[in-house]
């Protein structure tokens, strides 16, 4: 895999970036630092991304999402769950530049990125789900994070949708990484955005 990890070392936040493992991955990953910015939009209630991608989901009550400015490309939103930035929820819709051939394969270019940031515990698992009424595949990746020494989670359903003026379809993912210790309060927040999809 090609790809660089940076962690500015003062923030809680940690920024990452993916080269040439998929727009899609590279897009989750760069939409979950759009909260640590300056230039991001709150959200509130109902994201709506009817242009380009064709999608829309809810942040929960309670919380605040965040989205990149103008002129960033508008591909979905970022919910951080903790004050710390341990927890945290991204959702995107991008086309399948790839040509990524099933659910399951989004899913897991979806995570790629764990293995710069950590050591995979198991094997990943996965289940048949839908999202927005489209086969999808929900996946589960426990990892440790080497840096911190702790155990998380990283939760991913994706779906592909034929209906595109690209060729390839739209690959949308709804994306939960967390400390393993939380997983029991973020899940149930994370299902909320997954059924608003």
């Amino acid at each position: 895999m090609n790809g660089v990890f940076i962690h500015d070392g003062h923030s809680s936040h940690v920024n990452y970036i993916i080269i040439g493992v998929g727009k899609f991955a590279l897009l989750c990953a760069l939409t979950s630092v759009a909260a640590q910015t300056s230039d991001s939009i709150e959200l509130h209630s109902t994201y709506k991304n009817l242009a380009g991608y064709a999608f829309e989901a809810t942040v929960p009550s309670g919380f605040i999402g965040h989205r990149d400015a103008a002129p960033a490309p508008n591909h979905g939103f970022a919910i951080d769950l903790s004050r710390d930035g341990d927890a945290r929820i991204w959702v995107d819709g991008s086309y399948n530049v790839l040509f990524v051939h099933s659910a399951r394969a989004a899913a897991e270019k979806s995570s790629s990125w764990i293995r710069e940031r950590g050591d995979i515990i198991g094997s990943p698992q996965f289940l048949a789900s839908r999202l927005a009424g489209l086969k999808a595949a929900q996946m589960t990746v426990r990892y440790r994070d080497r840096k911190a020494g702790v155990a998380r989670v990283y939760r991913a359903v994706a779906a592909i949708s034929e209906w595109s003026p690209e060729p390839g379809g739209i690959v949308y993912t709804v994306c939960l990484d967390t400390l393993a210790e939380r997983l029991a309060i973020d899940e149930p927040i994370w299902q909320r955005v997954l059924t608003s999809f």
